[in-house]
């Protein structure tokens, strides 16, 4: 059986629409991670939002999975040219390739849709936000995701 939601192909597919919403920016690994974070769960950042996925007690162990799922994708572009890696002085960046707008085009659905308007909120209010302070604020958030639960 081929697992799709929360994969590598899942994952990659956020990666791909992400870089091409971005370009010509480059963003790191940390970066994609906060805002693949936010976009999968927007509602816990901006209220009148849907998020991609439910929501589900202890969402901050996904953070814990998706770095390792991340790379897998990140690995699957690349075998593919979907994605160009740069070294810099401060670590690796990724930006989209010529491929990766063809790529995003070849598949639109209603999730695809939601997910490119939570991608364009997270990017207008976070593109220049520092790693840290994104990191910052969703760790600030943690304890009231898990606290909607224990009142339930």
């Amino acid at each position: 059986m081929v697992k799709i939601y929360n994969s590598d192909i899942e994952m990659a597919c956020r990666i791909s629409k992400i870089l091409v919403d971005i370009y010509p920016s480059k963003i790191s690994l940390e970066k994609l991670v906060c805002f693949d974070f936010m976009i999968v769960n927007i509602e816990d950042f901006f209220y009148d939002e849907t998020s991609l996925h439910p929501a589900i007690p202890r969402r901050d162990a996904q953070l814990a999975i998706k770095r390792d799922v991340m790379l897998d994708a990140i690995f699957l572009l690349k075998k593919y040219d979907l994605i160009i890696e740069w070294y810099m002085k401060k670590g690796f960046l990724y930006s989209a390739s010529e491929k990766t707008f063809s790529f995003t085009n070849s598949y639109q659905n209603s999730y695809v849709r939601r997910m490119e308007h939570n991608i364009n909120i997270v990017k207008n209010h976070h593109l220049y936000t520092p790693e840290r302070q994104l990191q910052e604020l969703i760790k600030s958030k943690f304890g009231k995701l898990d606290m909607e639960f224990n009142y339930e």
